[in-house]
Parts: C-alpha cells; sequence; structure tokens
C-alpha cells in the first residue's frame, strides 16, 4: 500500500520514527508507532537479506561458478532460505557419506540407480566390488548415499518440506527421570502444541529448559504427512519407471530418498523452523516490553493527578535488616532536603523512633510518602499509618514501583547527581522522583532493569537495547522537552539526539544563558541542518522569543501557524469555517494537529493513563462492589480465601496474563483466559498501574514461593468510566 511505501521512502531517507510519526502523517496516511515500528523491523530484515545477497555473490564470483542463470536465480530471491538454498551446494562443509562415496567411484552406479539401469542393481555393483568396496551391499549403500543427498538439493525439495510446519507440533519432554529435579519446568515435561499456536513464553520457558538440560525439544511430523513427501521427492528423482529392472531400481531410489529426507533434509528444515519461532517469538516478546515500558514511561507526574496540597515527597525504600532508607525532596523542584535511615523492624525502639520522626514531619508540613514495593513493603506501609494516625491522620501514601532503583544508586550518574548521599539513599530518592516525575527519573535507569517483562535475557539483547530505546524516544518525544531544563538523560531519547549531542545541548545552554529560541539550537556543535530537522519538534522553548517555541509545532510550519492567527487571532477564537489544506499548502493531519496547538487543545498522552492511587488512614477499606484493600484492612497472604475480592494493581503484563499486585507482598496472576470478554484483544489492556478488582481463585505455597491465581470480578472500565475513576481520586 501506499501508506508503507511512504515510511519505506522517509526511513530509507533517515528520519526517525518519531518525527516520521508526529510531521509526516500525509505521507504515511497517520500511520502510528507501532505501525511505523513494524515497517521498519521488516525494513531490517529486508537489509539483512540484500547483505547475504552481496556475501553469496562475492563468494560465488570468488568460486568463479557464478553462472548467468545462478546470478539470476539470486536476484529473484526473496527471502534467507530461498538464498540459503541456492548457495547450498556450494557451501564448504564437512566430508559427507555422499562425498566418501563418490570419492570411491561410486558416481556412475548412483546415475544407474537414478535412470533406472536396464542391468539388475546387484550385477551393476559387483563391477565396483573391490579393496575399497568389498561388498554388493556397501555400493549399493553408497550409491544411495549419494543419491540421498542430489534428491533433497534438487530445486523445489525444501519447499515441500518446509510446508509440513503447518501440520507439524513442538513437542518438549523430560530429560531424564531425576525425583530431586528442579520442578521449575513441570509444565514442559510432557507438552505438545501446534507449530501457529505456540507463544512466546512458552518457547522461551522451552528453550530455557532445554539450555539447563532439563528438556529436550522436538517436532513431531505426521508419518502420513512425511510419507507424502518422500513419495513426491522419489518421484522427482528417478527416471521413467521403464525397464526390466526398474522396480528394483525404484526399491533402492526410495530408500535413499527416504533417508535423505529423514537424516538430511528434515533436520535441517527442523531448525528453520525453531528459527521461525524463535523470531516470532522475540517480536511478540518485543511488543509486550515497548508496552510495558511505554506504560511505566508515560505514567502522569504528579502536576496531573494531585489535587491536594504538599510540599514534600519522602521516598521510603522498605527493608528489614538493613534498615529502611528515607529521601524528603521538594515537591517544587526534586530537590533534596533530607535523608535518614529508620529500623522499624529492628525492635519496638526503632519503631518508637521511626514513627515518632515521621510524625513530627507530617505535623509541621503537607507530606506524601512514596514507599517502594520491594521487600519489607507491607511491613513499613504499616508503620507509615501509625505515624499518619499519631499525626491526626495528616499525610497520605503511594506505592511505586522501585525497579531498577537500585540499580540506579550505584551508577556514575547517580553519583554525580547525589554526590554528598551513599548508595542506599540515592535509591530512596529515586523512589521519591519516580512518583513526582515517572519519565524523567526512569529514563536515568537502562530500560532492561525496569522489569518490562518477562524472559528479558532469553531474546537477542542487541535488539532488545534498540526496541527499549526507540520506544522511550517515542515517549519522551510525545511529550516533548524543555531544553532549557532537561537532563541530558531526558534529551538523549529525543529524535536525532545522541548521548554526545544532549551533551552538546547541555553545554550551549550553560555558555549562552539558556535558549531564546528554537532557532538558537543550530548553534550546537555538531548539530547539522538535519538533526535540526528532526529534534526541533521535540524541543521546547518556554518564555521565549518566539511563543511558537512553546509547541509542538514544526518550525517548518511556523509560516502556516501565524498565517492562521493573523487571520483568526493568536488562539483561532475566530475560527469557524472548514479550513482549506490546499490553500494554505499543508496537509490535512498537519493543519489539524497546528490547530489543536493554537486553539491550546492538545492533550498530553499521559493525562489518560492510570494515576497511583493515595491512600491514607482514612481511606475505606473496600469498594462498593465489596473488593477489599488487603493493606488497609490488615489482610495477608495468609488471610486470602477462594472467592475473596480484592482490589489490585497491575505491575507487569506478560503474553499469558498480567501480575496484579494484591497488597500481600506476592503478586497475584490474572491469566488471559481470566479476562473479561470485552476485553481488547490488540494488547492494549490490562495496562501497567491500572487499578482493577479480582477474585481469588486459589492460593497455593510450596518451597519457593507462593502462586495466587485471580479472575476478573468486572468489565473492562470504558475510557469514559476510567475518566470518572480518575477524576474522582
Amino acid at each position: 500500500p501506499w501508506q508503507v511505501h511512504g515510511a519505506v521512502r522517509l526511513f530509507d531517507a533517515g528520519n526517525t520514527l518519531p518525527f516520521i510519526a508526529r510531521y509526516r502523517k500525509e505521507q504515511t496516511g497517520d500511520m502510528t508507532p507501532p505501525d511505523l515500528r513494524h515497517v521498519e523491523r521488516v525494513l531490517q530484515r529486508v537489509e539483512q537479506v540484500e547483505e547475504r545477497r552481496a556475501g553469496v555473490l562475492k563468494s560465488l564470483d570468488k568460486m568463479q561458478a557464478l553462472t548467468n542463470p545462478l546470478e539470476k536465480a539470486i536476484w529473484q530471491a526473496m527471502t534467507m532460505e530461498e538464498l540459503e538454498d541456492i548457495y547450498e551446494p556450494f557451501k564448504s562443509k564437512r566430508k559427507t557419506r555422499a562425498q566418501t562415496a563418490r570419492d570411491l567411484g561410486l558416481q556412475p552406479l548412483a546415475d544407474m540407480m537414478r535412470v533406472s539401469s536396464p542391468i539388475a542393481p546387484a550385477t551393476a555393483a559387483v563391477r565396483f566390488v573391490g579393496e575399497a568396496i568389498t561388498t554388493i551391499e556397501a555400493a549399493l549403500q553408497g550409491a544411495r548415499d549419494i543419491v540421498a543427498e542430489e534428491a533433497v538439493q534438487a530445486p523445489g525439495v525444501k519447499e515441500r518440506a518446509r510446508a509440513l510446519r503447518f501440520v507439524s507440533r513442538f513437542v518438549s519432554k523430560r530429560k531424564g527421570r531425576d525425583e530431586s529435579q528442579d520442578r521449575q519446568f513441570s509444565e514442559y515435561w510432557d507438552f505438545e502444541v501446534d507449530f501457529r499456536n505456540i507463544r512466546s513464553h512458552q518457547y522461551f520457558a522451552c528453550q530455557r529448559g532445554e539450555q539447563q538440560k532439563h528438556l529436550t525439544l522436538s517436532w513431531r511430523v505426521p508419518d502420513a504427512s512425511l510419507d507424502q513427501v518422500i513419495k513426491s521427492v522419489v518421484g522427482m528423482t528417478r527416471g521413467p519407471p521403464t525397464g526390466a529392472q526398474a522396480v528394483a531400481w525404484a526399491e533402492h531410489v526410495t530408500l535413499a530418498v527416504a533417508d535423505g529426507v529423514k537424516r538430511l533434509l528434515m533436520p535441517a528444515v527442523h531448525r528453520e523452523w525453531r528459527r521461525l519461532v524463535k523470531e516470532r517469538s522475540e517480536d511478540e516478546s518485543y511488543d509486550v516490553f515497548r508496552r510495558n515500558l511505554s506504560a511505566k514511561l508515560m505514567a502522569p507526574p504528579s502536576s496531573m493527578w494531585l489535587k491536594q496540597q504538599c510540599d514534600i515527597i519522602v521516598g521510603v525504600d522498605p527493608g528489614f535488616r538493613a534498615g529502611v532508607k528515607m529521601a524528603a525532596i521538594s515537591m517544587q523542584n526534586g530537590d533534596v532536603m533530607e535523608v535518614w535511615t529508620g529500623y522499624p523492624h529492628n525492635g519496638d525502639a526503632g519503631k518508637r523512633d521511626t514513627i515518632d520522626r515521621l510524625a513530627y514531619l507530617l505535623k509541621d508540613h503537607e507530606v506524601i510518602f512514596a514507599l517502594g514495593n520491594g521487600t519489607a513493603s507491607r511491613e513499613t506501609e504499616n508503620v507509615l499509618r501509625e505515624a499518619m494516625k499519631k499525626a491526626s491522620g495528616r499525610g497520605c501514601y503511594a506505592v511505586v514501583d522501585e525497579a531498577g532503583a537500585s540499580v540506579y544508586s550505584a551508577t556514575e550518574l547517580a553519583a554525580k547527581e547525589l554526590p554528598s548521599l551513599d548508595v542506599t539513599h540515592r535509591g530512596a530518592v529515586s523512589i521519591a522522583r519516580r512518583l513526582m516525575d515517572p519519565m524523567s527519573e526512569l529514563v536515568k535507569v537502562g530500560p532492561q532493569s525496569l522489569g518490562v517483562g518477562l524472559y528479558q535475557h532469553d531474546v537477542d539483547q542487541k535488539r532488545l537495547e534498540e526496541e527499549l530505546t526507540g520506544v522511550t524516544q517515542c515517549c519522551v518525544t510525545a511529550v516533548g522537552c524543555d531544553a532549557n531544563r532537561a537532563s541530558p538523560e531526558l534529551l538523549r531519547y529525543v529524535a536525532g539526539l545522541t548521548p554526545k549531542l544532549a551533551e552538546a545541548v547541555i553545554a550551549q545552554r550553560q555558555d549562552s544563558g539558556g535558549f531564546k529560541t528554537r532557532e538558537e539550537l543550530r548553534q550546537v556543535r555538531g548539530l547539522g541542518p538535519k538533526t535540526f530537522t528532526q529534534c526541533a519538534g521535540f524541543l521546547r522553548i518556554y518564555s521565549g522569543k518566539e511563543p511558537l517555541d512553546a509547541t509542538s509545532i514544526h518550525p517548518e510550519s511556523y509560516g502556516v501557524a501565524k498565517k492562521l492567527q493573523q487571520q483568526f487571532g493568536p488562539r483561532l477564537d475566530q475560527l469557524k469555517e472548514v479550513l482549506d489544506e490546499q490553500e494554505l499548502g499543508v496537509g490535512r493531519a498537519t493543519l489539524q494537529d497546528i490547530v489543536a496547538q493554537l486553539r491550546g487543545a492538545a492533550d498530553d498522552e499521559r493525562a489518560a493513563r492510570p494515576a497511583p492511587t493515595l491512600k491514607s488512614v482514612s481511606g475505606k477499606h473496600t469498594t462498593s462492589t465489596g473488593a477489599i484493600d488487603a493493606a488497609l484492612a490488615g489482610v495477608t497472604v495468609d488471610g486470602l480465601k477462594q472467592g475473596m475480592l480484592v482490589v489490585g494493581t497491575v505491575r507487569n503484563v506478560v503474553p499469558f496474563g498480567a501480575f496484579v499486585d494484591l497488597g500481600v507482598q506476592s503478586d497475584g496472576l490474572l491469566h488471559r483466559s481470566q479476562y473479561p470478554r470485552s476485553a481488547p484483544r490488540d494488547g492494549s489492556w490490562p495496562v501497567i498501574n491500572e487499578v482493577i478488582e479480582v477474585k481469588i481463585v486459589s492460593v497455593s505455597r510450596d518451597q519457593r514461593k507462593t502462586k495466587i491465581s485471580v479472575s476478573m470480578l468486572e468489565e473492562v472500565p470504558s475510557a469514559a468510566s476510567r475518566a470518572l475513576r480518575a477524576e474522582a481520586r
């Protein structure tokens, strides 16, 4: 379609995905970032095919084996498999049984076998018996080895075998029978699934089990289907079935082809199937990782959802023996005001001191606690509630996902930002800032450390980094960056900018006392015209000389924007009719974006995302449907019963379901089979940080962990009802 052609042209011209999605909508038919990412993935695979094509041509030319028909076939090949099929006969490989037979001079006997010689097989084979080949059967076996190899290398044969994947099943079996064997993979001890139905989590679990020598993986092809392929290859291999010895030779050809298909062809095809399944599973995993990371980065900052007065956020990094690390930051700018460590879980005296100090802070300030959800979170939550009760109910708290906070605290960046703090307190600062402005803080942590899915270490790590960097870039550019305040960690994810250019922007900003206009970005060392085009629309200049610099309108469209302002007023208050985009020289989608920006009607995507749930000592323990907040009600994991209704927060979404934080230290699994029928099937639900109400299906415990299974209590809330809930919060 023309939309894809437009996207390909733009990518080939060196444009970034965020720039194309925002400022080249007319050329792509307003393709969404996920659609553009799919095009980008396909382009990468096409580039890999072209790179391999060039390598094959060069290799064959060097071997002086590149004929005109062969070169034409190579140029017509569309996939990596087709290229490899063409190149297969020319590959240098270890000595095969067929090659050994050829070296013994058995090629003529193999040719006689294929064309059904009028001479009887045993009579023909006698001529080749000698010192190296001692029996007639050895001669015939060697000839069959040659026929087997030639048959499976014939054009079109491999395609017939590949088609068997549609009737084949992926099989996982337990390796060994040691009862002490880790039961982690018990679900896959006797597992089968159709090729088309393998889910990414199933494949990666089986692959990990195979790597750890707990499982053996194979493919099961129906015998009838395999026999049909063998029969068709026999027909392609043998000559006309005429002559007195045709039946006798046909038996040998059939044996040879069956051996070639089973011994040579199918193992190679099985490896291809594994590669296809892995590629498909990785793509599915990358999509899940991207959605989850986007949900975390696009969580709304406190300025969007906080309705009450607050001057301090206290980050609380819970722990038992090492104490609870706390850091108070200013709500105004995120600066650290004070850090300390409490020991509420190390005896009554430590608990009393911690409660007294927190209560004293609550009496003098309007405080929100950002409580990390790691070890000792539930116990620390009880301490916070006691402190708030002692302070006459003042203050509130929200549970914050602390994934990656400890990783950040040990980085050079953290040491540079917080040089006077030790590593443990830096984590508490990060937790507090995550509640205040999630995106600005989370970009400081490597995306792989944010817990955005399962089996992150089982996929291609280079591609994983590219995918997660790409989605981070899309999120940052969707919101925009204040060019005069953004950190280098945030700037590096602006389309077109690299870490080196981000540092250059900071240096220019410091040298000039701040940017006054977007045009001044051109003065940044190393930032050329092409890079300026890519990044300018995503960098905002607030309170500068040009009001349009504070919008997402690209400088290339300033002429149109100013023309509209001259005709209809600065905020287009006088605009009543539908505008003619052709008269203005821009596309309809771009014009709509410009009008929305000038009218102040352009929405920040984060406003529609789930906001944190603030809890206080005066909060209700149950909802109108009877679902309890386990933490507020004092219910522990031991108190969970089948059929109990519980309020939970989605913490992670995986291909087979979602993990829901129930406030009892162990997350519940909401399996995808338990999703409501109204749930979208495009992966857009559930969303990380969304609050849902679930029913306890089962609670089981073993030596390793507690497993909680839940189901949905209600239908998926509509966008309107979600907005009402957000407003109520």
